[in-house]
């Protein structure tokens, strides 16, 4: 592997991979290897240098790890769950919601979820979502979509700045219910 990285670094002029390596104590720790191909003492040579990345590969399981949770809490409910951005896009979503529109979570990840329904309908929940963003605070309501009668509830979420980046968006058939 490592003459294969020499090759890449002289056809490329330099890159930049993963790795680990043992500390003076003889821990393992992962690191990042910046190398670029220089001229040293008048002959092509190879510098390198290594970036422990300890803290980033834990923050990055950290972050995995919050985001199976969330998954996990999306679909522990038997009700229509997701998580959008304050424009529509879908960031996370229950099976459920998904059922709703006729596809799969993973299919609607990354998707405007004001795309998906009729315009007359978009337009009055864009209204309740940004009044959800402008008071930073809960939106209920009833509205009919595709035949059918839901209780929706818009959760605004704060981010690290305390403004709302996120809407949780819980919502329940309550068709016939009445």
């Amino acid at each position: 592997q490592v003459k294969q990285r020499i090759a890449e670094i002289e056809q490329r002029g330099e890159l930049v991979f993963e790795s680990a390596h043992a500390t003076r104590e003889g821990r393992v720790i992962p690191v990042e290897i910046s190398s670029r191909l220089i001229e040293y003492q008048g002959q092509a040579a190879i510098l390198s240098t290594a970036r422990d990345i300890t803290a980033r590969k834990a923050m990055a399981a950290a972050l995995h790890e919050s985001q199976e949770g969330q998954q996990a809490l999306l679909n522990a409910t038997i009700e229509s769950a997701m998580l959008v951005a304050t424009n529509g896009d879908i960031l996370s979503i229950n099976q459920p919601a998904a059922a709703h529109f006729k596809q799969a979570p993973q299919d609607l990840a990354g998707k405007n979820l004001f795309d998906l329904w009729p315009a007359e309908v978009a337009q009055r929940r864009r209204e309740h979502m940004a009044q959800a963003v402008r008071h930073g605070a809960a939106v209920q309501f009833q509205d009919q979509c595709f035949g059918r009668v839901m209780e929706i509830a818009f959760y605004p979420v704060r981010g690290t700045a305390g403004a709302v980046e996120r809407i949780a968006i819980y919502s329940n058939d309550v068709t016939g219910q009445n």
